[in-house]
Formats: structure tokens, sequence, C-alpha cells
């Protein structure tokens, strides 16, 4: 059963989405601990893992900052605080494209390993 990209891809964004909701200190450490324990375990023969593991963190990150700050902005200028969400949304956006380029990269891995074995 764990041998499907697939199941991988999404126990990796589980994992990540898991992940990125750890807010105290405390709790990151050790969600941090344990996720690299994992990530390195599993994620170093697969790219499905690393994979989602990064989506999952990205996206989980772009939906809680991001529906912030659109709540932020609808208020209009009496918020303070949209500006300080910026620099966080680009960072969830830039794990998210290193997952789905950690992911094309597997692909291609993928295939080429396919017609090596073809020919």
């Amino acid at each position: 059963m764990l041998e499907r990209p697939v199941v991988k891809f999404a126990i990796g964004g589980l994992l990540g989405g898991v992940a990125s909701l750890s807010i105290s200190v405390a709790l990151m450490a050790f969600i941090a601990a344990a996720a690299l324990a994992l990530l390195f375990g599993i994620a170093s023969r697969s790219y499905s893992v690393l994979c989602g593991v990064l989506c999952g963190f990205g996206l989980t990150w772009l939906v809680l900052i991001g529906s912030n700050y659109t709540n932020c902005v609808s208020i209009g200028p009496n918020c303070q605080g949209s500006e300080g969400m910026v620099p966080f949304l680009v960072v969830a956006g830039l794990v998210f494209l290193t997952g789905v380029a950690v992911g094309v990269l597997g692909i291609a891995r993928d295939r080429a390993k396919r017609q090596s074995l073809s020919a």
C-alpha cells in the first residue's frame, strides 16, 4: 500500500499540514525534530513524500495566513497587521513551489529510470 506515490504524497501532505499548525515554539521544535527524522527516513527514498510535506506545509500556511490577510485587508485601513503577513505569505508560496519542483524532479527521475530499464 505504501509503495504507491499518491499514498506517499498524501501521507507527506498530512505530515506537512500538521507540522505547519505548530504555533508555540516548544511544540514547533518537537514537531520539527520528529518531522525531520521521519522526512530523512522516508524522503531519502521517495520524492513523493518530500513533495507532499512541502506542498502540505506551504498550502496550509497559504490558507491560514491568506485568510487572515484577506480578512484584515477587507476591514480597510483600520487593520494594522496586514503588512506583517506578506513575508509569511511569500515564504508559504515559496515552500509550496519548492514542493512542486521536487515533485517534477521526482517524476523526471522515475521516467528516466523506466527508460533506462526498458532500454
